[in-house]
């Protein structure tokens, strides 16, 4: 056995009090004559010697009652033996799992969360022995193939000394999960979860992953608190360009948006850079809990890829002051056509010839598509079927290039269909050919529609007579941008995270309606060639950690990553067609070249809900791993640096004041009974006295 509060134990002492006042009564008791009756004097004799037994029982409980009082105060512990072991502990398997997101890097005058929760990691391994096996783990779970097993204390803080405050973020479920499947693999007696976290709400539990297949382990979880007070912080949760159609020398407008947590009013400085050279800055004042946008622009006079960055100055917690967003303008825009009769198609070469000098355009026969590089192109605009099943058209034309597609004036329906089915944009329906047909609805929202006619309204547009086209049922995947008066679609939309599509029906020529002849049609085209071969990667979101996959373009053997950092990554493709990429750790613009010619960028920035600074307190968090079925003993270390008092406590075993305070009030009970019938005989025996 093995007491918590030894100190506790001079109060033995005081057990011998009930023995000393006891022996100081019997000198004042007075003697008792009594009858000469020798009957009488028997009875007397017999009650004394019962009375005398009861006293000195009432002696040993009330001597009892002191000494459980006492040993409760000292909180004496069983302790649990190693047969194997020399100092009775048994063997410990231990994870250490230390939350690294970026809100554990908020700080203050003594300095930030994740430094104060490495240290107090370094000093729990002083609680460990030889034999003992540990495991350092970061909820990015970054290294990840190097965590699956336990090492020892030595190897432990070595990991510990490596980790850092990263940007991927997972919940904290995540790496408790593969705690405890590490601590199955554990033969040891005591199993052991230490959390170092921040208790952020957001980033706690997830409710879907299942905690439940572990009661038999008896594992003990050891929660410590590390947060901060956060007394001013901004956070930038989101940064985009509005402009939907990009080309030189236009005024590009950016939208930001600010939040202010939960610290106090903040004021602060944010600044917009492009390619690393600051272009404005304004002045924000956000209360606590507000949200704002901000709105800045920059006249975009440069052309290849801008990279866009959204910077608030530093405060409290300055990992999450940045978002990214980058585009790319070609220096020209190389338009390929592919048609089998270059007159269809000379109505759109001159509306591109006229309209700018950074358009070109070039015409293919269909029979050389197979040789022809079309990596290289912008937008690629398909006129009817060049004579290929769906599934070579697949294989051909890159999945990252934009494609315009028009039915040719003598389509037939199983070709063009072949071309929808490449695609996945529908199927065609019987030819309309009965009527003219004219606009019905127009998206005047749309980039290409918006502001093309005076006050947008529909009225405005001079519709074309439509004779003949082809009646589309499109995929639920397509957004219809102008339709006709029979409900048909004239003109659709695709949108992937990779391309755009524009799906017309009908032929951009003379031969089935005078839609060549009208005032739409030049700035519609212009402005749909401006669209599509735009590259302003806002389609999908990339967190950290998140994996990066595209198609490549063919013949690539080798490719080059730069990272946000300037690291460069050489990588050798193994002929894969899909290329996947999974080292983003880092926040910005990761650009992938082949053949020293940009292929693709992504950026990459923190999840916004990182962002919202609500946290439970350590008392809430266990009533909420409670409600969660969490079957494990939940530890709070409530004060840091008690803890290896309180560790050492939970190795011990259960404590015993509990039970023996309840065995003190029952002796108080007993107590209580035998002396109030002790008084009654005392007082008949000096009655009868």
């Amino acid at each position: 056995m093995t007491f918590l509060n030894p100190a506790y134990l001079f109060g033995l002492f005081a057990a011998a009090l009930p023995v000393i006042i006891h022996f100081l009564n019997l000198r004042k008791l007075k003697t008792i004559e009594f009858s000469t009756l020798k009957f009488l004097k028997e009875i007397q004799k017999t009650k004394v010697r019962n009375l005398k037994i009861k006293q000195w029982l009432l002696l040993a409980i009330r001597v009892l009652i002191i000494i459980f009082i006492v040993l409760a105060f000292s909180r004496p512990t069983i302790k649990r033996f190693n047969i194997l072991g020399s100092n009775g502990f048994s063997k410990t398997s231990a994870v250490i799992i230390i939350d690294n997101s970026i809100s554990m890097s908020a700080k203050d005058p003594k300095g930030n969360a994740f430094n104060e929760a490495k240290d107090f990691a370094v000093n729990l391994l002083k609680y460990f022995q030889n034999g003992d096996e540990v495991l350092a783990l970061p909820t990015s779970l970054e290294n990840d193939n190097g965590l699956n097993s336990f090492t020892n204390v030595k190897s432990a803080e070595v990991e510990l000394e490596k980790m850092r405050v990263s940007f991927i973020s997972y919940d904290l479920s995540t790496s408790f999960k593969k705690a405890i499947d590490i601590l199955k693999t554990s033969s040891n007696a005591n199993k052991e979860i230490y959390i170092l976290s921040d208790l952020q709400k957001g980033k706690f539990f997830n409710e879907k992953i299942s905690l439940k297949d572990f009661s038999k382990l008896n594992i003990k979880v050891f929660l410590v608190d590390f947060k901060k007070e956060i007394k001013r912080n901004l956070s930038a949760v989101d940064f985009a360009i509005n402009n939907q159609i990009l080309e030189k020398n236009i005024l590009l407008n950016y939208t930001s948006q600010i939040q202010n947590g939960k610290s106090d009013l903040a004021n602060g400085i944010a600044s917009l850079f492009i390619n690393m050279e600051k272009i404005s800055q304004v002045s924000v004042n956000l209360s606590s809990g507000e949200k704002r946008e901000v709105n800045q622009e920059y006249l975009l006079n440069r052309s290849g890829l801008i990279e866009s960055t959204f910077e608030l100055e530093d405060d409290d917690l300055d990992l999450d002051n940045k978002r990214y967003h980058s585009i790319y303008i070609p220096d020209k825009i190389s338009v390929l056509c592919v048609a089998d009769e270059p007159e269809s198609v000379k109505y759109i070469k001159l509306v591109l010839a006229s309209a700018s000098e950074n358009i070109m355009f070039e015409i293919m026969n269909p029979k050389l598509i197979s040789s022809k590089n079309l990596s290289l192109y912008d937008l690629i605009v398909l006129v009817g079927n060049p004579k290929m099943s769906s599934a070579e058209l697949r294989k051909v034309i890159p999945p990252n290039k934009s494609l315009m597609i028009f039915p040719a004036y003598n389509s037939a329906k199983n070709e063009f269909d072949q071309v929808l089915a490449a695609f996945d944009l529908g199927r065609s329906m019987p030819i309309n050919s009965e009527s003219f047909v004219e606009f019905e609805k127009l998206e005047m929202q749309h980039p290409i529609l918006n502001n093309l006619f005076e006050g947008n309204k529909i009225k405005n547009v001079e519709s074309p007579q439509i004779r003949k086209y082809v009646r589309i049922n499109p995929a639920n995947s397509l957004q219809s941008v102008i339709s006709l008066q029979d409900n048909y679609p004239f003109l659709l939309e695709k949108k992937t995270n990779q391309n755009k599509i524009f799906l017309f029906s009908i032929s951009p020529d003379l031969s089935n309606s005078d839609f060549p002849l009208k005032g739409i049609f030049a700035p519609l085209i212009l402005k749909s060639v401006y669209y599509l071969a735009n590259q302003n990667k806002s389609l999908q979101k990339y967190f950290p950690g998140d994996e990066i996959s595209f198609e490549l373009p063919q013949d690539v053997e080798y490719l080059d990553i730069i990272k946000p950092d300037g690291v460069e990554e050489h990588i050798k493709n193994d002929s894969m067609k899909m290329f996947k990429y999974k080292n983003t750790d880092l926040i910005g613009c990761y650009k992938f070249y082949a053949n020293k010619k940009l292929i693709n960028f992504v950026d990459v920035n923190i999840d916004s809900t990182e962002c919202n600074y609500s946290y439970f307190t350590l008392s809430e968090a266990v009533k909420y791993l409670q409600k969660k079925n969490v079957l494990a003993t939940i530890i709070p270390i409530q004060n840091k640096a008690n803890a290896d008092f309180v560790i050492t406590q939970a190795r011990l075993g259960s404590e015993l004041w509990k039970y023996l305070i309840v065995v003190a009030l029952l002796l108080l009970l007993l107590e209580m009974l035998i002396a109030r019938n002790s008084k009654k005989e005392i007082s008949i025996v000096t009655k009868n006295d």
